[in-house]
């Protein structure tokens, strides 16, 4: 199987955590980060920014 990344850019966190569940229960995700702030949380708990 191949791998992708895709990108959700929303105006607000309930829509982002809408969004993110209704891309959990369509397919295979690893969900990255979902926040407020500008930050990508990877799996070792670093930020980046």
């Amino acid at each position: 199987m191949k791998q992708s990344l895709g990108l959700l850019e929303v105006s607000g966190l309930a829509l982002a955590i809408t969004c993110a569940d209704a891309m959990a229960k369509a397919a295979a995700i690893t969900l990255l980060a979902l926040g407020k702030d500008q930050r990508l949380r990877l799996d070792g708990g670093e930020d980046r920014r």
